[in-house]
């Protein structure tokens, strides 16, 4: 665990897939190993080279899982920055706008209101 805590002294995930392999098996040890971003957990003890493979091919894969939704994330977080900085430059001009289009209206309105 000490090795595990040492790659991930933030609580990120790392940049790469992480399988924890272990003598002696815990619930609470396999519990601060997912939540110390390891993708799998694996007892030493009757382990066999197919449950060794499957369990690294499937950090690999929830690895590239991870790296593919938070590309998605940062692009839409991109997207929604550069909609909000749009919609603050039309906030900005609309005053404007609605003053000059309302200028037109509110002198019609006071020369009816003169003639009546």
């Amino acid at each position: 665990m000490d090795i595990l805590r040492q790659t991930n002294p933030g609580g990120q995930a790392p940049d790469f897939a992480m399988v924890m392999l272990t003598g002696a098996g815990s619930g609470a040890i396999a519990d601060e190993s997912v939540s110390s971003c390891a993708q799998a957990y694996l007892i030493k003890h009757g382990l066999s080279p197919d449950r060794l493979r499957d369990a690294v091919e499937g950090a690999i894969l929830s690895r590239r899982g991870l790296e593919v939704r938070n590309r998605r994330t940062e692009a839409l977080i991109r997207e929604l920055r550069e909609e909000n900085e749009r919609m603050g430059r039309i906030c900005a001009t609309l005053p404007h706008e609605l003053g000059t289009s309302l200028n037109p209206i509110m002198i019609a309105a006071g020369l009816l209101r003169d003639l009546s």
